[in-house]
C-alpha cells in the first residue's frame, strides 16, 4: 500500500514562534503595523486558496505571494528577495511542529511506500523539504503545489502521485493508494484508484 500526507495541519502545524518572528520581521522592515501584516498574509493567502487553488486548479510559486504580501505592506520592490530569505531562514530556526495524530500513525505504520503531497502558500516546497531532510522524515517522494503548477483538488496533483509511483518502479495496477489530509475542501481526490482519509 502506498499513503500519501499534506504537510500542514497533518504531519505538521506552524510553530507559534515562527508566526510571531515573522511579524516582528516584517515590522522592522516595512514599518507596518501588526494588524495591517496579520491581515495582509491572511488575505493573500486565503485569496489564493480560495480562489486560485480551489476555483483554477493553479498554484503561484511561494516567491510570487510572498512578494505581493510585501508590495501591500509597502516594502520596496529591491528589498523583496531579502525579506523572503530572512522569512525562510526564520520557517528553519522556529520549524514546524508533529501534530501527533493517530490517524497518521496508524496509516505510516501500514504503507509500503509513503510520500507527501502539499499545497504551499508563503513557505516553498523547496524550504518544507529542506526542513523534512533535516529531520531525517522518510519518503519516497515530496511533491508541493508550488512546483507542480497546480494543487489540491486538482486531479494533475492527485495524478502526479501515481507518475512519481511509476517513475521509481513501484507502480503496481492493483496497489492500494491512500491520501491522508485534514480539509475534505482540498484533500479529497477527485482520482478513482486513490482514496482520501481525513483526521
Amino acid at each position: 500500500m502506498h499513503v500519501s500526507f499534506d504537510f500542514w495541519n497533518t504531519l505538521f502545524t506552524s510553530n507559534p514562534a515562527f508566526k510571531d518572528q515573522r511579524l516582528q520581521l516584517f515590522k522592522s522592515r516595512t514599518g507596518a503595523s501588526v494588524e495591517h501584516i496579520e491581515h495582509t498574509f491572511s488575505t493573500v493567502g486565503s485569496w489564493h486558496n480560495n480562489q486560485v487553488l480551489l476555483k483554477d486548479g493553479l498554484a503561484l510559486t511561494s516567491p510570487a505571494l510572498c512578494s505581493l504580501a510585501v508590495s501591500i505592506l509597502g516594502a520596496p520592490y529591491q528589498e523583496h528577495s531579502s525579506l523572503i530569505s530572512d522569512m525562510e531562514k526564520l520557517f528553519l530556526e522556529y520549524p514546524p511542529l508533529p501534530t501527533g495524530s493517530q490517524t497518521v500513525k496508524e496509516w505510516r505504520s501500514r504503507a509500503v511506500s509513503a510520500s507527501i503531497l502539499s499545497n504551499t502558500t508563503f513557505i516553498s516546497g523547496a524550504v518544507i523539504r529542506s526542513f523534512l531532510l533535516s529531520e531525517n522524515a522518510e519518503f519516497d517522494f515530496m511533491i508541493f503545489s508550488d512546483e507542480l503548477g497546480c494543487g489540491k483538488p486538482h486531479a494533475k496533483a492527485f495524478q502526479q502521485i501515481l507518475l512519481e509511483l511509476s517513475l521509481i518502479g513501484v507502480a503496481d495496477q492493483n496497489q492500494r493508494i491512500v491520501h491522508v489530509g485534514d480539509d475534505p475542501n482540498f484533500d479529497s481526490s477527485p482520482i478513482e484508484n486513490i482514496q482520501s482519509v481525513f483526521l
